[in-house]
This record gives structure tokens, sequence and C-alpha cells, in this order.
């Protein structure tokens, strides 16, 4: 009988084993599914905040873009080789080398844009004219600026 009894005694022991695996299982897996959810909840609001952190991102872009329009301003530093009037024709012999001078930089700067709607600013002109009518700067360093409407304003550098 005492082998009997054991044997109940063995199988109820397995059975309580066999329960206590399972209560273990099922909480791993409610523990499991739990941390899934909250990773799930994480991901949702990291891909909330990606989703407002682009939409920031493009609104400064947009932003940006019709600055950029507004302002629409590209410019070019260029020297200006001006040593012509000093070589060719009348203006070699020293007279009006200065008005020779600034026709060269007007058609310099009309091959090099290729636009023919060009100011050359009162800043540069003064500078061109320093040294009066016979002596014009040899070379010179300029920006060209060009605006919304396509003209070309000439500065000293």
């Amino acid at each position: 009988m005492n082998s009997v009894k054991s044997a109940k005694i063995g199988k109820v022991e397995e059975v309580a084993k066999a329960k206590a695996q399972a209560k273990a299982q099922a909480k791993a897996k409610e523990a499991k599914e739990a941390k899934e959810a909250k990773e799930a909840k994480v991901t949702k609001t990291k891909v909330e905040e990606t989703k407002v952190e682009e939409t920031k991102v493009e609104e400064t872009k947009v932003e940006e873009i019709t600055e950029v329009k507004e302002t629409d301003v590209k410019t070019v530093d260029l020297i200006i080789p001006l040593s012509g009037p000093y070589k060719y024709g009348k203006a070699s012999r020293g007279y009006r080398r200065t008005v020779t001078t600034m026709k060269i930089l007007r058609n310099f700067v009309k091959k090099h844009t290729k636009n023919d709607n060009i100011k050359i600013t009162d800043e540069l002109n003064k500078k061109i004219w320093e040294n009066g009518i016979r002596h014009p700067p040899r070379k010179i360093k300029v920006q060209l600026l060009t605006d919304e409407n396509n003209q070309i304003q000439v500065y000293p550098k």
C-alpha cells in the first residue's frame, strides 16, 4: 500500500509541478505581451514624435525656400583686367584712358554674365576715376549682384 500511496503522491506532485509550470509560463507570456505592448506604445510615440519633427523640418524648409525666393540674389566675384587702354589705340597715349576703361568694364561684365542690363555703382565709378581721366587702375576686383529683375549691379570688392 505504501507503494500505491507513494505513487499517488508522486502523481500529485507531478500534477502540482505541471500546474506551477503552466502558471509560470502564463505569467511569462503575460509579461512578454505587456513588454511588447509597452514597446509598441513607445514606438508609436517615437513614430508620432518623428512625424512631428518631420513636419517641423518641412515647415522650416518651406520658410527657408520662401526666404530664398524673397531675396533671390546671386553674387559672383571677379578680377577684371583693365590694361587695354594702356596698350591699344588713342587711349594708349594717355588720352581718355578712364573712359575706355569704363567701356571695357561694361563689355567684360556683359560677356561673362550674358546680360545687357548692367548698373555700375557709384562706389566703383569713384574708385576707377580716383586717379583722373589719364590713369585708371590696371585691374580691379569686383562683385556682381544679380537681383530679381535680372539687373546686374557691379560693386568694388
